[in-house]
């Protein structure tokens, strides 16, 4: 026979030893100058013996398990489940109730002169705009009012 070089060369044009790490990978392995397909042979009882040990490591620690609860446990997946498929469902749902706005009328005024925050004003200018129905005096009374109230 040829030479393993000369066959890769000449015959496939590639490089040296490329055909036969792809043999090795696939499993061949040469014998006498034959490639043959690698045999190799498990022993069952090697297997069995790293089973034994890992099932006694596993029931030493679990002995306090009782069946029962398990059993229960099992069935309560999926209404678990469900719970928390609902919990994140309703959670980025928030529930606001609509603000009835009932300002009183107003009877006597006074002027007073404050300074507010840019970003508040702009807010409450906007809050304004939407809500014309109403007198910006009495939107201002009501939501004095209301904060006064709520932080007596």
């Amino acid at each position: 026979g040829r030479a393993m070089k000369d066959i890769e060369i000449n015959d496939f044009e590639v490089n040296e030893r490329v055909i036969v790490k792809r043999l090795n990978r696939k499993g061949y392995k040469r014998i006498n100058n034959e490639f043959k397909k690698d045999i190799t042979k498990v022993i069952q009882k090697d297997n069995n013996i790293n089973l034994n040990k890992n099932n006694s490591i596993i029931q030493k620690y679990n002995n306090d398990i009782n069946i029962d609860e398990l059993k229960e446990l099992i069935q309560l997946i999926e209404p678990i489940k469900e719970v928390i498929k609902e919990y994140n469902r309703s959670k980025s749902i928030v529930e606001v109730e609509t603000i009835e706005l009932r300002p009183k009328a107003v009877t006597e005024v006074k002027q007073k002169l404050f300074k507010v925050d840019v970003n508040v004003l702009n807010k409450w200018e906007q809050f304004v705009l939407d809500h014309k129905e109403y007198k910006v005096q009495q939107l201002i009374s009501l939501a004095l009012e209301e904060f006064i109230n709520k932080y007596k």
